[in-house]
């Protein structure tokens, strides 16, 4: 799975600090396209979905 991250890159902020801002929200993408996907049936599978991630 890719992220692409298309905030602009502010001075003042490190890389160290995106990396773990992606690595997180890759990882609730993760888990919120697998509970979303074990709430719905097979045959809905292909008809797409919307999937939320709360960022703090």
């Amino acid at each position: 799975m890719q992220i692409l991250d298309r905030r602009l890159n502010p001075s003042g902020r490190s890389l160290p600090n995106r990396q773990r801002f992606l690595r997180r929200a890759k990882t609730l993408v993760q888990e919120a396209v697998r509970d979303a996907s074990a709430k719905r049936d097979i045959r809905s599978a292909d008809a797409g979905g919307e999937v939320s991630i709360p960022l703090h």
